[in-house]
């Protein structure tokens, strides 16, 4: 055999052999990303992370019956978790049904079902003390 014939197989096996480890990482990558999305433990593969799934609270009717002396422009800078997203754990959020409660933290395992949640990341320092009924000093 000569050189170039060689050489030719050597690199024909090198690019062979890096194209079959770029396809195990790229299985591999899937395989990870299926599972930090799945929980299959406590049954929240289905569930949608909150983040991207708010819904600004003039939306909803229930809102205005249960915030009566808010003004509209206050309830456009409300946003609520939207049915069937999984809360992340440690984020802090509040009901609109029971605000007398405060401030409920997420343990990460569960699933917004009636709640109307805001995230107190979602709004501005003001709204969230008129929210849970924090005085605003002047």
């Amino acid at each position: 055999m000569s050189q170039d014939t060689q050489t030719k197989h050597a690199f024909e096996h090198t690019a062979k052999m890096e194209k079959e480890a770029r396809e195990e990482a790229l299985v591999e990558d899937a395989t990870n990303a299926a599972a930090l999305k799945a929980d299959n433990h406590t049954g929240q593969e289905n569930m949608r992370p909150v983040g991207g799934d708010l819904i600004e609270a003039t939306e909803i009717k229930d809102v205005y019956g249960l915030l009566p002396n808010w003004h509209k422009d206050e309830l456009r800078r409300l946003s609520v978790v939207s049915r069937g997203t999984r809360l992340i754990q440690g984020e802090v959020f509040c009901d609109l049904r029971t605000p007398d409660r405060g401030e409920l933290v997420a343990h990460g395992e569960e699933e917004v079902h009636d709640e109307l949640l805001v995230p107190k990341k979602a709004v501005d320092y003001e709204i969230w003390n008129k929210l849970i009924g924090k005085s605003i000093p002047t």
